[in-house]
This record gives structure tokens, sequence and C-alpha cells, in this order.
């Protein structure tokens, strides 16, 4: 998109210098000025268009990097390229995940393109800030509230996404919900999921220990009967006891 208006921006430059140049026969002090900021303009144009284009592709090699590291996968291999909204969700649910979509959604409804100062609801393709958040929508919809995840797989989502946070300097914004404020507030769900998931599995493992207890008791006493009835005598002596 930015492109395009840079494309469409300097055609008009181009048209406005050819009017300025065919209506000026000899010495024209504002025609030549009016050029000369035309140009000016254009110039301007360009070099924010450059700007804006290695900005992209300093996002889409911090984000690519920070999915390698930690999922061993290309991002753009597991990532849909446009943003997805769910009418309704899975029933079962966790709690903490549908909320996180939730937010990730309302940035993506919310969320304008900006040139100049203007901005433009158009939607947004193939964009890293896109494909980040669509696969953590992705991943979220996998989390039940039953089958709790497994604590180290929460964790590593949690640290991922807190990784952007910290490279906020790549992720600047210009939208009232930021980029990195829907991240953030993703983590704060990410917490809370992990918290819950390390309380179930901590429970789970303490029904496992006490279980195992109790089959130890039994094996102990199995055992000992066991041992009993083995040595010589013992047999006998239990029969002919009173």
């Amino acid at each position: 998109l930015h492109d395009w208006f840079c494309i469409v921006f300097q055609f008009f430059c181009w048209i406005l210098s050819y009017s300025l140049r065919s209506r000026c026969s000899g010495p024209c002090t504002n025609s030549m000025t009016g050029v000369l900021e035309v140009a000016a303009a254009s110039a301007a144009i360009a070099a924010f268009s450059h700007s804006r284009r290695e900005k992209e592709r300093q996002e889409e090699k911090v984000a690519s990097e920070l999915y390698r590291r930690f999922f061993g996968a290309d991002l753009i291999d597991c990532s849909p390229d446009r943003a997805s909204f769910s009418q309704s969700l899975p029933t079962d649910i966790d709690a903490n995940a549908a909320a996180a979509i939730r937010v990730i959604e309302r940035y993506q409804k919310e969320r304008k393109h900006w040139f100049l100062g203007l901005s433009s609801s158009a939607e947004h393709v193939g964009d890293t800030r896109t494909r980040v958040l669509e696969e953590l929508k992705q991943w979220f919809l996998t989390v039940r509230g039953e089958a709790a995840q497994p604590a180290a797989e929460v964790s590593a989502r949690l640290d991922y996404a807190w990784q952007f946070l910290l490279r906020a300097s790549a992720f600047e914004s210009q939208n009232t919900t930021s980029f990195l404020g829907t991240l953030g507030e993703v983590c704060r769900h990410l917490e809370r999921l992990f918290q819950q998931t390390l309380g179930a599995q901590r429970t789970g493992e303490a029904k496992l220990g006490h279980i195992l207890s109790l089959g130890r008791e039994l094996a102990e006493g199995v055992l000992s009967c066991l041992i009993f009835a083995l040595i010589p005598g013992n047999y006998n002596a239990g029969l002919d006891s009173p």
C-alpha cells in the first residue's frame, strides 16, 4: 500500500512539475519555486518509502529468528498471511486462551495503515505482525480446558511472546491499540495459563504420588504375607494355632 501511495504521489508530482515548466516561457521565479517544492516533496516521499521497507524487513528478520529459536521452524511456513476472525470459539477452549484470541482480534480489527499522518483501514496481507498474531491464534485454539497443555509448552509460548516486548524498537506503532500492547495483554493471559497448567500438573503429580504410596503399602503387606507363608513351619503353625 505504501508503494502505491508513493507511485501515485510521484506521478502527480511529475505532472505538476511538467505543467509548471510548460507555463514558464521565461524567467519565472514562482514557477521554479513550485518545481523545487514538488521535487523536494517527491524526494521526501521516496525516502519515507525506503525507510518503511527497511523497517518491515527488520520486523521480519526479528520475528523469523525468534520463531526459529523457540520452535525450530519457519514462521512464514507456519502462519497464515491474512487475519481471520472467529464468530464463535470452541465450547471447550480454555478461558485464558479464548481471552487472548479476543485481544488479538480486537487489535486486528482496529489496525490501520499509516502514511505521512494519513490512515487507511485497508487489509494487511502477508506482513510480519499479521503472521505472528495468526500463528499465536492457531496455537491458542488447541488449548482446551479439560486437557491441560504441558507446562513446558506454555512456558515456551510465554517466553516467545515476551521476547517481542524486549525488542520494542523494532515494532513501533502509531495505532491506539498497538502490536506490542496487544502482545503485552497476550503475555498476561499466557502467564495465567502457565500458572493454571503448573497447578494442574502439581496436583496430578500429588495424586500419582498418593496412588503409588498406596500401592507400595499394599505391596509391602502382600510381601510380608508371602514371606511368612514361605518360611517352613509357619503354615502348619498357623493351622495349629487356636
